[in-house]
């Protein structure tokens, strides 16, 4: 998708050609016709009512000249991947020209792209998510996921497989479009090209042809979704319309560059005067909030005041800043730098602590915060889908034990019945009520009689009374524990999903999902069969990997080492893995544990597997046993417990019954530990997952 409204551009004339007062006019009389909603207006005058006291401009005037640079401000939100960071990625990557495209797949918001050289191989993700698109280089993304299967993705492969990386340049300064040119070999014709454009909501990716014909894009703009700029498989390619502002290196001298901000804010209206950051990024094009923040940071000067608080040694700072930014844009030095406690960067080194590579950290950057988004929805989802079934199953147990699915109210009824037939010879005609003698107690019991009815015919109806119930007990009874069993089985998916924390679990969360499907708790997405089937293929390229790596593909060590359990080491330096969810925990137990290793389950509460692996010859002190013991408590609804009882049990000893949920298992020998939860290194090291 792109920009519905036709966005206005400044011709591109030096500031040497014009006279300076009337450029600035037409600017500034522009900017005040484009001001934002009425919103937006609230917003800068609740921001200028914040920063922009009298006495912060008294402060701001009266600062001295510091000696070197400052942090900048912490971003409220993820950064935007602006001009600059496309400016730096793009830099980065003429290390990876020429290369070849080993493999292209596609995701849910993106594509990514093997890239090859002779001293290095990594993926290049190009990712056009509303909210975290950028460029990055990272690892392979993860296989399995429907998106894999897509059309876009397929014709990617086939247009891109094998070819060569051969250029990687910005069409359009100061405009967010990026262009990579392949071809059969260096130095030939580009038999394709790929397009980024960087947009927020309306990003896109194209592929280009002969004659920059559109062989394909993720995303088809047509006439009802756009009357600027079409989007058509088959049309020519053109850029996106340009932004408005004056090109960044039209204002070399600082008296040009401070005239245009200054007419910028002194054109807006006098309750709602802008901020030095937001004349910067209004007449400007390139310039992102971020980025003017980053500027003033290293100038030493504030960005939320007007820019007429400004000093002159300020302005001179300011725009030497601005000079060395328009520097690093043309020869791509960038200085990239983060700070690890807010998670802010930036590229022109106003952050603590460096950063090595621009493109694998602008991938984690923005893929962190893209997974856990995913992850908190689908836990959500999830929790609500659980929560549910477990309130029907638990109405559904009720409703079962009162149709006489437990209990010995037949036996009962039947006693009854005898006790008539054996004192019928004392019950006179249409008796209410007889006294008889309790057979085990000796005491006097009262029975009520039916005064229409004989004993016999009472006795005979309390018999078949009884029979009824004897066969309600022997229909419901199989059904009370199948939904017993089921209600165990949501408990412990509720546990699960509840210390299940953090984005980097996305894929146990998914498995969550898978499992609840095929339970029919959940429905299935609309792209369901397209998932089962990528991850099929999935499955198969890696046993086909494994097999030419060597590996035995059984059970044991082997086995736990692509899975994403939970990974600790006790006193005596024995590996425990705890399963995540109800498939881990299936996995554990019924695959990789062997006969030695122990096998532990907080008991009665639902809870997670632990495993802790053993080696032959060696035995577990109770140092050991008590560090896992701790842990399989803390992994269980017994977590606020001061301590809890462990069931603990050699795996041979554990059976799977015919027809059970995953992770529903029986001990046929178990002996019991005392757990203290909130002893165990999980709950010393604070991690909640």
């Amino acid at each position: 998708m792109l920009l519905l409204k036709q966005r206005l551009a400044l011709p591109s004339l030096p500031c040497a050609t014009r006279p300076l007062a009337s450029r600035a006019e037409c600017l500034a009389a522009r900017q005040h016709r484009q001001q934002g909603s009425r919103q937006q207006q609230l917003r800068v005058q609740r921001r200028w009512e914040a920063h922009c006291s009298a006495a912060a401009k008294a402060a701001v005037a009266a600062e001295p000249a510091p000696a070197g640079p400052a942090p900048a401000a912490p971003p409220a939100a993820i950064q935007t991947f602006d001009y600059t960071a496309l400016a730096a990625a793009t830099a980065e990557l003429q290390a990876w020209v020429p290369a070849k495209v080993e493999a292209v797949m596609q995701q849910e918001s993106g594509a990514a792209l093997r890239l090859r050289t002779l001293a290095d191989s990594a993926w290049l993700h190009l990712d056009w998510h509303a909210r975290y698109a950028h460029v990055g280089l990272g690892g392979a993304p993860p296989r399995g996921a429907a998106a894999e299967l897509y059309s876009f993705g397929a014709q990617l492969g086939s247009s891109l497989r094998g070819l060569v990386l051969t250029r990687a340049w910005l069409p359009t300064p100061y405009e967010r479009v990026l262009r990579l040119a392949f071809a059969q070999r260096p130095g030939e014709a580009p038999a394709a090209e790929l397009v980024y454009e960087c947009m927020a909501r309306y990003s896109n990716l194209l592929l280009l042809g002969p004659g920059e014909t559109v062989l394909a894009a993720a995303h088809q703009v047509g006439q009802r979704m756009s009357s600027v700029r079409h989007v058509q498989v088959g049309g020519r390619w053109e850029p996106p319309p340009p932004a408005s502002g004056l090109d960044p290196d039209s204002c070399p001298s600082l008296e040009g560059w401070r005239a245009v901000l200054c007419q910028l804010a002194e054109a807006a209206p006098a309750d709602r005067q802008p901020t030095l950051s937001q004349v910067a990024v209004r007449g400007f094009r390139g310039v992102s909030p971020q980025l003017a923040r980053d500027l003033a940071a290293a100038a030493r000067v504030p960005p939320d005041v007007p820019p007429a608080a400004l000093s002159p040694e300020q302005w001179a700072r300011l725009h030497e800043r601005w000079q060395g930014w328009l520097a690093a844009l043309r020869s791509g030095d960038f200085v990239p730098s983060h700070c690890p406690g807010s998670g802010a960067y930036s590229l022109l080194g106003t952050q603590p602590q460096a950063v090595p590579a621009v493109l694998p950290f602008l991938h984690s950057y923005y893929t962190a915060p893209q997974a856990a988004d995913q992850f908190g929805a689908l836990k959500q989802q999830l929790t609500r889908a659980v929560a549910a079934a477990i309130t029907r199953l638990q109405k559904k147990v009720e409703s079962l034990q009162r149709q006489g699915g437990e209990g010995d109210k037949h036996t009962q009824t039947q006693r009854l019945a005898d006790m008539v037939m054996a004192n019928v010879y004392r019950i006179q005609p249409k008796a209410a009520s007889v006294q008889v003698e309790d057979w085990d107690t000796g005491e006097a019991v009262t029975i009520q009689l039916d005064p229409e009815k004989s004993a016999v015919e009472f006795a005979e109806g309390l018999y078949k009374q009884a029979r009824k119930q004897r066969r309600a007990v022997e229909q419901v009874a199989p059904l009370l524990a199948a939904a017993r069993a089921e209600l165990e089985y949501l408990a412990e998916v509720e546990v699960m999903l509840q210390q299940m924390e953090g984005g980097s679990h996305l894929e146990a969360l998914q498995e969550v999902q898978a499992d609840l499907i095929a339970g029919k708790y959940v429905k299935a997405p609309p792209d369901a069969a397209l998932a089962d089937k990528a991850a099929s293929k999935a499955a198969s390229k890696a046993r086909r990997a494994a097999k030419r790596g060597g590996s035995s593909g059984g059970g044991g060590s082997e086995s736990a080492g692509g899975r994403d359990f939970r990974r600790y080491t006790s006193p005596g330096g024995f590996a425990v893995l705890v399963g995540r969810n109800s498939r881990q925990n299936e996995e554990l137990t019924c695959r990789m544990a062997q006969p030695g290793d122990v096998w532990m389950h907080a008991r009665g509460v639902p809870g997670a597997h632990l495993l802790m692996r053993i080696p032959a010859g060696r035995a577990p002190e109770d140092a050991d046993l008590a560090f896992a013991a701790d842990l399989a408590g803390w992994f269980s609804k017994a977590r606020t417990q001061g301590k809890c009882d462990v069931t603990v049990c050699d795996p041979k000893d554990i059976s799977k019954p015919t027809g059970a949920k995953p992770g529903q298992v029986l001990c046929r020998r178990e002996r019991v530990l005392v757990g203290r939860p909130d002893q165990s290194v999980a709950a010393r090291s604070g991690e909640a997952d």
